[in-house]
């Protein structure tokens, strides 16, 4: 189970910087070993100053798609607060935001062992068109998993594990 919530938070970071843009700029990744031998990756994103973050908020409310995904991005890392990451992620999504539809297209596909092909599919086509970074990767499996009619545990990206996943309940099933 350790071994999978690490790949997972692995998965996450290498399609978050690979979504990287000038407005996520994450600087340079750290790597700090743990006393049981993990590997820890660190990002330190950059602080906004109160003018930005009060011009994004007034974009992101006004419909900037961008500008609510650079502030939900902010506040999921060096902003720490959650429950406003969670608020401009959703109108991110709302807004059609193709880098927030990428990442919510690889998360789906990489960590739901059931995800909706249908919505996936659609948001991975549209961060895809617009240049997002691993979209085309996502894409290109979820169409191979259409065309085959299985939805693999395994593939490049996705690596469903599911006694993990769908642990039994305490009777067992």
């Amino acid at each position: 189970m350790k071994q999978y919530i690490y790949i997972g938070i692995i998965a996450s970071f290498v399609f978050a910087v690979g979504c990287k843009t000038s407005d996520h700029d994450t600087g340079k990744p750290e790597t700090h070993r743990l006393e049981d031998g993990t590997e820890v990756i660190v990002l330190s994103l950059p602080k906004k100053s109160a003018a930005e973050i009060q011009q994004l908020t007034k974009d992101a409310n006004a419909g900037d798609g961008k500008a609510a995904d650079s502030l939900a991005v902010y506040y999921d890392g060096a902003g720490n607060d959650f429950k406003k990451a969670r608020k401009y992620y959703a109108l991110a999504e709302k807004l059609r935001c193709p880098q927030t539809l990428g990442r919510i297209a690889f998360s789906e596909w990489t960590r739901n062992p059931t995800p909706d092909l249908n919505k996936i599919e659609e948001y991975a086509r549209i961060a895809a068109q617009a240049g997002v970074k691993r979209a085309d990767e996502v894409l290109a499996e979820i169409v191979e998993a259409r065309a085959s009619g299985v939805i693999p545990n395994k593939t490049k990206l996705r690596l469903i594990v599911p006694e993990i996943d769908n642990p039994p309940n305490a009777a067992g099933r």
